[in-house]
């Protein structure tokens, strides 16, 4: 075919080719180079998603305080992470229907004090999220039962309010200053005695929280309800024989010796 040819039409041919082979390298190379170019300027970047590390699993004896650390988790972003904390992952604390994602603490550090009469085992979960995707992570907490032999040492403190008529009795109030650890007020009961050691009031130490403003001894659970630790306070009224000298006693588990006493002082 190309015999045929003057060489006047194989040099057209030739340019036309040429011309041919520019434009389609134009049309492959620059173009789509300049279309990706401008795409990458268009796309938004993708949010990727944070990574949650609850840290290590703890062994601590029932009363002992528990350090959850989620420092460990991370946004490959660099956003700012919100921390929550589930403490008991069998517990549907929000009534959501969901178990394990219960607000119970915020922070990426935290601190909880456990209570267990036996050995038990809660799966602590940590969700973090940057507001937009989220991410969980688990760790276990077993907590040990206390030694028989071991009770906790409670330190408390007294002052004495003089009365305000006609709304206010006088009464004293005994103040939980520390306790060596926390334990279910469940465990403890209490005894009044007059100066002489006779009983004026013994009970239940949960007993006296639903007392009524009136009654002559009420307990107030102050920072962890149902545990007894640091701020709770026990208002005795300054009635018939409780007077200045009278000594309080906080009992735990029936032992005979008690765990904290304090004598009533104005």
């Amino acid at each position: 075919m190309l015999k045929g040819l003057k060489l006047r039409d194989l040099v057209i041919v030739g340019i036309i080719l040429i011309i041919a082979l520019g434009a389609a390298g134009y049309f492959l190379f620059v173009r789509d180079d300049n279309n990706s170019v401008n795409n990458d300027d268009d796309d938004d970047p993708v949010n990727k998603r944070p990574t949650a590390d609850a840290g290590m699993d703890l062994v601590l004896t029932s009363g002992a305080e528990a350090t959850l650390n989620g420092s460990g988790s991370f946004d490959p972003d660099g956003d700012e992470l919100i921390y929550s904390w589930d403490l008991d992952s069998g517990v549907d604390s929000d009534n959501d229907g969901v178990l394990d994602n219960d607000r119970d603490i915020m922070g990426k550090e935290v601190t909880w004090v456990y209570v267990a009469r036996e050995e038990i085992t809660y799966i602590v979960t940590l969700n973090v999220t940057d507001t937009e995707l989220f991410d969980t992570d688990t760790v276990r907490v077993t907590i040990l039962p206390p030694k028989d032999d071991d009770p906790p040492e409670i330190s408390m403190s007294c002052r004495y309010q003089a009365a305000i008529p006609p709304y206010l009795e006088a009464h004293y109030i005994i103040t939980i200053d520390t306790a060596s650890r926390t334990e279910l007020i469940s465990n403890y009961t209490y005894r009044l005695e007059d100066g002489s050691g006779d009983l004026i009031l013994n009970g239940s130490v949960p007993d006296l929280i639903l007392t009524p403003p009136n009654a002559t001894i009420r307990f107030v659970d102050a920072p962890q309800l149902n545990r007894m630790s640091g701020n709770d306070m026990f208002y005795i009224k300054e009635r018939g024989e409780i007077s200045r000298d009278c000594v309080f006693y906080l009992f735990y588990n029936n032992l005979r010796e008690p765990v904290g006493e304090i004598e009533l002082t104005k």
